[in-house]
């Protein structure tokens, strides 16, 4: 991880200096942030900002004049990934950057910090919480009963290869697993989540 991002949680420990502003990259909470691949529009590009909100609106919950929208990745068959968060979430999170000095750059979902390579699973436990990344751009975050049955679904769709190997060095400590579709990862009989160590920093 460069020392120009950090995660949202990390920020209250942080120390203004003056009016001397950090900019980052900010690492935001997936569950607060959903994705959605559509078919891009057909409409000029300048005319998007104001047509996906309305193609959205059945998978919205809520207003989605109170949803901020942002463009992802843009694929060969003509779909394109796009992130939707409240708008309340927003200016929460522009509040906390601001009490901590910093200015954030843009904001993404805490999965990406996840590594990723086809044909593989990435799953991160941290205090209770698990983030899962399981393509360049797609994942989740979830409670960890919930996040095991959403992994479990994914092996089963599709060839998972095992392995094991630190997460990017977030400034949260990971655990990451890589689960096969085999299942030969499994939790044990206390329900704990198998784990391996991180490289050391």
């Amino acid at each position: 991880m460069s020392a120009s991002t950090d995660h949202l949680y990390n920020l209250d420990q942080r120390f203004r200096d003056g009016d001397d502003h950090s900019a980052l990259s900010l690492w935001v909470p997936s569950e607060r942030i959903s994705l959605h691949r559509i078919d891009a529009p057909t409409a000029p590009l300048r005319k998007w900002p104001s047509l996906i909100p309305w193609m959205l609106e059945e998978r919205i919950l809520g207003s989605v004049d109170e949803v901020h929208f942002a463009l992802g990745e843009r694929f060969d068959d003509g779909s394109i990934d796009v992130y939707a968060v409240d708008r309340s979430d927003m200016r929460e999170w522009q509040r906390v950057a601001e009490n901590a000095g910093v200015v954030a750059l843009r904001m993404l979902p805490d999965y990406l910090a996840l590594p990723w390579e086809q044909g593989r699973i990435s799953v991160a436990w941290h205090a209770g919480r698990c983030l899962v990344r399981h393509s360049a751009s797609q994942g989740f975050a979830a409670q960890p009963a919930l996040a095991w049955a959403m992994v479990e679904r994914l092996m089963a769709a599709e060839t998972i290869r095992r392995d094991c190997r630190s997460a990017y060095r977030m400034p949260i400590v990971f655990r990451t697993i890589y689960a096969t579709r085999r299942r030969s990862i499994r939790r044990s009989q206390t329900g704990k989540w198998p784990r391996c160590r991180l490289q050391s920093t």
